[in-house]
């Protein structure tokens, strides 16, 4: 009986537990400090380039100057300007 009331428990629990990771994993998929994507034209400008490289794209007629910038290695380098907000909080 202990058993057949654990195995129950267990089946009623796995799909929170599953939902809870999902929900994790989305969390820790989107970068910190807003979540949004650079634009297109801020990857392609560092496409071919190193971190820290000098950059420079156009967006919404303007010129943008900045360094080559990653959150982490498992995403794409991105052209951010020295003059963005980089606060956490």
């Amino acid at each position: 009986m202990l058993l057949a009331s654990a195995v129950s428990l267990g089946t009623a629990i796995a799909p929170v537990l599953a939902e809870g990771s999902a929900v994790i994993e989305l969390a820790q998929s989107r970068p910190q400090g807003g979540g949004e994507r650079p634009p297109r034209a801020a990857m392609q400008a560092c496409s071919g380039k190193s971190a820290a490289d000098a950059c420079e794209f156009t967006l919404d007629d303007e010129q943008v100057t900045g360094t080559c910038r990653s959150p982490d290695a498992k995403r794409p380098l991105a052209c951010v300007s020295g003059h963005a907000d980089h606060s956490q909080g």
